[in-house]
């Protein structure tokens, strides 16, 4: 595909954070943006000026203009070609992750187009030459860094894995969410929401916010299709060797008794990010009872997923994580060759952009972290599924 036209601006994310827009061909991506973030994901680039209250992104806006204008005119016959020419401007890591992954978006997207197929149809191609709709899994109840209620945990979440098609899923995530919102609402517990869209009630206790969610599934009867998990983002709460969990002091032995605890309570079928992003060995012990993901372990890092073998049975794969679409793919590669299931997801910095949702479908990820039904950001990734459905796409069966 020949480049023709290129632009970038600074636009808003969901948080209204500043964020990089780019368009190539006419095609536009908005790079997402994580607030719990892995040490070892590729750095966002922002210009620490006043300005925005130093998040403003006109550097990285500057540099994607750079790409565009060095690239228009080339003929780039792929994907992998296109990632290649942006790795090598990149050489000296000076562009910005976000800089890169919304060029590397926009590319796919105006690629798809070219030749005249769906961009879940393109990912497709480029990664298992199948699509296939994910399980949603869907933050009800905010916490950590996602909403400031005192949680430490930072996703509580549904997943209904024993539904037999996506628009069932969906329609198990709503009315499980609007059932929780009147339990809410009857304990005078607030109904505001977090940065994914999840309620952010003040209650102190991840058992509390799974039992509501259980009993939520309970009182609309979906309780035999859907099953708990979570979201630790335990680095979030790891201080001087501790685990400052709810309101205690815990070592890796004394938070592992907990999470077991709760996992044999609430039958967790998901468990993400349960320790500090650097110890394989805990996530390990955990992973022989229920299924551990990594997500700040692995940052969609193919060499940082093999090291992982054997500590997880699940991969978070977020394309901004590494900076590259192909990348990103690549990484989906290496955890399926390792027999690790596949979740793909948005970020608490996200947009109206829907990419993730073709993204998801066409790496064939078994699960999708899409937030709650809740802000046109995260239904934007709802509806584009249905609408991905609607072509007779086939959905996960657990």
């Amino acid at each position: 595909m020949i480049i023709t036209k290129t632009k970038a601006r600074q636009v808003l994310d969901s948080r209204g954070n500043p964020t990089v827009e780019v368009e190539i061909n006419g095609f536009t991506a908005i790079a997402p943006s994580g607030a719990s973030t892995g040490l070892l994901e590729v750095k966002e680039l922002r210009d620490e000026r006043k300005s925005f209250g130093g998040k403003s992104v006109y550097k990285a806006v500057e540099n994607a203009l750079r790409a565009g204008f060095l690239a228009e005119g080339k003929n780039f016959p792929s994907l992998d070609s296109f990632d290649r020419f942006l790795k090598e401007l990149n050489e000296k890591k000076t562009l910005g992750g976000n800089t890169t992954i919304a060029l590397s978006m926009a590319f796919c997207k105006a690629y798809a187009s070219n030749q005249g197929v769906s961009l879940s149809e393109f990912i497709a191609h480029n990664s298992f030459g199948a699509q296939r709709l994910p399980c949603p899994a869907a933050n009800l109840i905010n916490g950590g860094m996602h909403a400031d209620n005192g949680l430490s945990v930072q996703e509580h979440m549904v997943l209904p894995l024993k539904t037999k098609s996506f628009s069932e899923a969906v329609q198990c995530v709503v009315e499980t969410r609007m059932e929780l919102k009147k339990m809410l609402e009857k304990k005078k517990l607030s109904t505001l929401v977090g940065d994914e869209g999840g309620f952010a009630p003040k209650i102190k206790t991840t058992r509390e916010a799974l039992s509501l969610i259980q009993k939520s599934l309970e009182k609309t009867g979906w309780e035999d299709k859907a099953f708990l998990g979570l979201d630790c983002a335990a680095s979030s709460f790891y201080k001087k060797g501790k685990y400052v969990f709810q309101g205690k002091k815990l070592s890796k032995d004394g938070l592992l008794k907990e999470l077991l605890k709760l996992a044999k309570e609430f039958n967790l079928k998901y468990v993400e990010d349960p320790f500090f992003e650097k110890d394989f060995s805990a996530y390990k012990e955990l992973n022989q009872e229920t299924m551990v993901v990594g997500d700040d372990l692995t940052v969609t890092n193919s060499e940082l997923i093999e090291k992982a073998v054997g500590s997880i049975s699940g991969v978070i794969i977020k394309p901004n994580q590494i900076g590259y679409v192909s990348d990103a793919i690549k990484a989906g590669k290496t955890a399926r060759k390792n027999n690790i299931t596949l979740t793909t997801s948005h970020r608490s910095g996200d947009s109206e952009d829907s990419f993730i949702s073709d993204f998801a479908t066409g790496v064939k990820a078994e699960l999708f972290k899409l937030g709650a039904p809740c802000r046109g950001e995260r239904t934007s990734k709802y509806n584009e599924l249905l609408r991905i459905e609607e072509r007779g796409t086939p959905y996960f069966h657990y």
